[in-house]
């Protein structure tokens, strides 16, 4: 029977999480990583063919890690107001070098505009909320979620990088703000 490894997959793809966290994907090596765990690098190739695939690994714990703060946030909050949004915002206030691997580097890339409209994984609860918010049909909420995503996303970036900062009032209003603009401009108002 082979001794038990002292070192876990696990740990290892935690310990490139929290490397991330601190210092950015960029100080993400086996050294630095080894490091992290207080070993040498021989356990991180015996459990990862790679720093590929160690990235990659590193990378599915990110989107939980996001998942689970969206989710979070969802539980505490109306969900009748834009908490997707704000969510988005506050995940890259709080997570600055887990929102930029996630959302502002090569990690998740899509063909088109319309692949994104459709492509984001909490898109259906978005839209059904739109929906019955704004009693728009299926097809106005995607280009609703579209727009107010983009949006978002475009404070989201500013934060990460610290090139904005806004308080939770000013976020929440200028969301709000957004989604009115664009709810009168789709109705046709």
């Amino acid at each position: 029977m082979p001794p038990k490894e002292k070192v876990t997959r696990q740990q290892i793809v935690n310990a490139v999480v929290q490397l991330v966290r601190e210092r950015g994907i960029d100080a993400v090596n086996a050294r630095a990583v080894a490091q992290h765990l207080g070993c040498s690098t021989h356990p991180i190739f015996r459990q990862f063919a790679g720093m590929t695939e160690l990235k990659n690994a590193a990378i599915a714990e990110a989107l939980s890690v996001y998942h689970r703060f969206i989710d979070e946030y969802a539980a505490n909050h109306d969900k009748k107001s834009l908490w997707q949004g704000v969510a988005y915002v506050k995940f890259a206030e709080c997570e600055s070098n887990l929102f930029k691997l996630i959302f502002m580097s090569d990690v998740i890339s899509y063909g088109n505009l319309n692949d994104l409209k459709y492509g984001v994984d909490e898109t259906t609860k978005i839209i059904e909320s739109f929906m019955s918010l704004g009693g728009i049909d299926r097809e106005t909420a995607y280009r609703l979620h579209l727009s107010v995503w983009m949006y978002a996303h475009g404070l989201a970036s500013l934060i990460a990088t610290n090139r904005v900062s806004l308080t939770d009032a000013e976020l929440s209003k200028a969301l709000l703000e957004c989604y009115k603009a664009n709810i009168r401009y789709l109705k046709g108002e």
